[in-house]
């Protein structure tokens, strides 16, 4: 990603955050560490919603789960440039050594 569409996306995210943060968060995974991750996140003041992607049932309860692998690198980008999330936290392995991150 170009410094220029960093600039672009944070611009972005200071014109769509009401609260001087954050408003939307994805996690991807569904097992234990996710759950604490979102738990977490949720308690910040700067978090409006948190997403996870696949999630679980209990995430289920505090979180909106969305219905995508977190090895499916397609559709999380997808997912992240139609709702402008405005972080992406990254708990399995996998996502990361298939390149998430450098998707993203």
């Amino acid at each position: 990603m170009s410094y220029e569409m960093l600039d672009t996306h944070y611009h972005h995210a200071s014109l769509t955050t009401h609260n001087g943060g954050l408003n939307e968060v994805l996690v991807i995974g569904g097992g234990g560490r996710e759950h604490a991750l979102v738990w977490k996140l949720l308690q910040s003041p700067r978090v409006d919603k948190v997403y996870c992607a696949p999630g679980n049932a209990g995430i289920s309860e505090i979180a909106e789960c969305i219905d995508i692998k977190p090895d499916d690198i397609e559709s999380l980008l997808d997912f992240v440039k139609y709702n402008w999330i405005d972080l992406t936290v990254v708990g399995p392995e996998v996502p990361l050594t298939d390149g998430v991150v450098d998707a993203l």
